[in-house]
């Protein structure tokens, strides 16, 4: 009880700070597909999990912790011309998908935008009839594995009386080897896949990454003014981070201060964001898990004394160590 009073009073304490971090706007979006999410197979129908969903929950994931602020974009938006406002868009398993919202997105990478893209995307119109837009990228799908289907869990009695139904897949986790270019020109991270896998030829397109069999795991597609990153498998949470990493720095993504670890790479776990004001930064975090995490605030720029804003300690060398499901708020002081 004392430690939400203390909340409570540091909410109040501190609104203008909190309220600082919703003014920068995202450069960052998943892609909201309205028609993915009606159009459910029927043994998914009770499911309580469809594939698009699986893919938003593990992209969202994937990019919670790169140190930016994250959106979402319906395709109301992307039919309105406000994909422009982003620098990168990632596409999650949106199999089906409005002709002119397929339209929408390339006029955005042709003006420059850069998209990640995971399968099935575009291969289906918003009434389930086949529509394969892959091909036009110069990708050809030449097989799909799908994962085994076990069996099915316990019918589940959900809040609101509806019922869910886990369906239960086999195992088709895979390893990617990622090739020394583009994003992983400095570092060559070792990526893991699951759920359905496509055998793609590339035609002319640049592989970034390969299955151990040495089929394309992940396809750099040039469009326009843009780039498209085709994955032909959806990775785990962690290899969508390791991949989105480099991608987000090439980019540019607004980060005046980010957490990094010993090693110096970003740290998950903890959502960490930051926000810079005329003499400061301000910087939240929160710790996701039930284990104290220890990190280093790095900023883009050198920076100067680190301020504890809860507890109104100063914090040596940016070095913090936040307790189980920890979230307080850090005002860094620009370098002179």
């Amino acid at each position: 009880m004392a430690e939400v009073l203390r909340i409570g009073l540091d909410i109040r304490r501190l609104r203008n700070e909190i309220a600082e971090f919703t003014r920068p706007e995202p450069e960052l979006a998943i892609l909201y597909s309205k028609s993915s999410i009606i159009q459910v197979p029927p043994q998914l129908i009770r499911a309580g999990r469809t594939p698009y969903l699986d893919a938003v929950f593990s992209t969202w994931e994937g990019a919670r912790y790169l140190g930016c602020r994250l959106g979402f974009v319906s395709e109301k938006q992307v039919l309105a011309g406000k994909l422009a406002r982003f620098k990168l868009l990632i596409v999650p398993a949106a199999k089906y998908s409005r002709d002119d919202v397929v339209d929408g997105v390339l006029e955005y990478v042709n003006n420059g935008g850069v998209a990640v893209i995971a399968p099935e995307s575009f291969l289906f119109d918003e009434y389930a009839r086949e529509n394969d837009r892959v091909t036009g990228l110069g990708l050809k799908v030449t097989d799909i594995t799908l994962p085994q289907v076990l069996g099915e869990g316990e019918l589940v009695q959900n809040y609101d009386q509806s019922f869910t139904q886990t369906i239960v897949y086999g195992d088709v986790k895979r390893t990617v080897r990622t090739e020394r270019a583009d994003i992983f020109e400095k570092n060559q991270p070792s990526l893991e896949t699951k759920g359905l896998v496509q055998s793609l030829d590339a035609g002319k397109n640049a592989v970034l990454a390969r299955f151990d069999n040495g089929k394309p795991a992940v396809v750099l597609v040039k469009r326009g003014k843009g780039l498209i990153y085709y994955l032909a498998s959806p990775l785990v949470s962690q290899s969508y981070h390791e991949f989105l990493s480099p991608l987000a720095e090439q980019l540019g993504l607004k980060r005046p201060v980010v957490a990094v670890d010993n090693d110096g790479k970003l740290i998950t776990g903890v959502e960490v964001r930051s926000v810079e004001r005329k003499s400061d930064y301000l910087v939240y975090a929160s710790n996701l898990g039930g284990e104290a995490v220890e990190f280093t605030l790095k900023g883009e720029k050198e920076i100067g004394t680190v301020e504890d804003l809860r507890s109104l300690r100063v914090v040596p060398g940016g070095r913090v160590k936040l307790g189980p499901w920890g979230e307080t708020i850090f005002k860094v002081k620009k370098s002179l």
